[in-house]
């Protein structure tokens, strides 16, 4: 669009062309190399069983549900789970588990740790409904507005 409206080319036949170049520099030269520094920092991902769905969620149980796009968000609340203090803490008041996960966050804490998916993007505003929610975490994108009202 930059370059058909000001003014570096006006010749109809290069979006097309440019569009390509644009995909393939974005999804091969981004998301490849994101990809592999991912793996690197939290380790390649490998097929795994998973719980999918609102049934996840436990009404006897600290449901903690973390959610959003970025993946250190999700890693750094497996890795906290793990810690014995905190599973102490936990247990106390009736966790046995582990948090759950939601939307793309949900994908990458289970293809490197099983922790289960409570649901999509558009199952936010019912995981919190049920009732079952304690606490959502988000990060930065795909979270509905009006969930802080």
């Amino acid at each position: 669009m930059h370059r058909t409206h000001m003014g570096v080319d006006q010749d109809y036949e290069k979006p097309p062309e440019i569009g390509r170049r644009c995909a393939l520099a974005d999804g091969w030269g981004g998301s490849m190399i994101l990809t592999e520094l991912q793996d690197i920092l939290f380790g390649t991902p490998v097929p795994v069983y998973g719980q999918i769905n609102l049934g996840v969620l436990k009404k006897d149980e600290v449901n903690v549900i973390v959610h959003g796009h970025e993946p250190l968000l999700p890693e750094i609340l497996a890795d906290v789970v793990h810690d014995p203090a905190i599973q102490e803490a936990a247990k106390s008041v009736g966790a046995r588990r582990q948090p759950v996960g939601m939307c793309c966050s949900a994908n990458e804490i289970l293809m490197r740790h099983g922790i289960p998916v409570a649901g999509n993007f558009l199952q936010q505003e019912l995981a919190i409904v049920t009732g079952a929610a304690d606490a959502m975490v988000v990060d930065v994108q795909c979270e509905m507005q009006s969930l802080s009202r």
